[in-house]
């Protein structure tokens, strides 16, 4: 049984850096695994996602996004310790694997913490970064189909 890490972040992300709640689910259409967990990709979703709520929250959010992507690059970073992964994949027990996840998302909130602010802008303009380039990616894939279709139905 594969498991995924699906993050859930509230309002107060936004303010104090803190409110993440992280859960393990069955891998569905809402959720990625968690060795697909990456800032540009997350940080896409989460746009995405908060567009639909409506202008104001957007607004606020999309202000805010500099905290919420170097919190998913420093989370990114983190799930990819080889350590950790071998734990997590050594692991069958699903309690066992969220007790794993858990663990590492709280060591990863504490030294989250401890960034100084420079370090902080630095992860945010990584995750900045990663999301331009999967959005220019995506922007030349799109093309390309579009293409495609042209050329096969005029």
């Amino acid at each position: 049984m594969v498991f995924s890490i699906e993050m859930v972040f509230l309002s107060s992300v936004f303010t104090t850096g803190n409110g993440m709640i992280a859960s393990l689910r069955k891998i569905g259409e809402e959720t990625m695994p968690i060795q697909d967990l990456s800032a540009g990709k997350t940080t896409y979703r989460w746009l995405a996602k908060i567009a639909r709520s409506g202008p104001d929250w957007f607004l606020g959010s999309v202000q805010g996004r500099g905290n919420f992507g170097a919190w998913m690059v420093h989370l990114a970073d983190g799930f990819r310790n080889v350590d950790f992964l071998l734990r997590f994949e050594g692991a069958t027990d699903p309690w066992q694997r969220s007790r794993i996840v858990g663990e590492k998302v709280s060591e990863l909130r504490k030294s989250f913490a401890k960034l100084t602010s420079e370090a902080n802008a630095e992860l945010a303009k990584r995750s900045e970064t990663e999301l331009r380039s999967g959005m220019e990616l995506l922007s030349k894939d799109k093309r390309a189909i579009m293409d495609l279709l042209v050329a096969v139905d005029p």
